[in-house]
């Protein structure tokens, strides 16, 4: 959704620094998938991790557009 967000006219290197988080995510269990590898606890860090960010996501834009302005 963030990179939709760059075509509606939002900031292209703000959801791209939301999104990086994602992606590193998504690469790191696609690796783990296809190794065999997958366990509960990459789970649970993924699980934790998509929620800190998404909490911290409105301060994090605040910041980030007071910082860029």
């Amino acid at each position: 959704m963030k990179i939709v967000a760059g075509f509606q006219g939002y900031d292209w290197g703000l959801n791209l620094l939301i999104a990086l988080p994602f992606f590193i995510i998504l690469m790191l269990g696609y690796w783990l998938f296809t190794t065999h590898k997958i366990n509960w606890t990459f789970l649970l860090i993924s699980m934790l991790a998509m929620a800190a960010i998404h909490y911290f996501e409105a301060d994090f834009v605040a910041y980030y557009t007071q910082v860029n302005s």
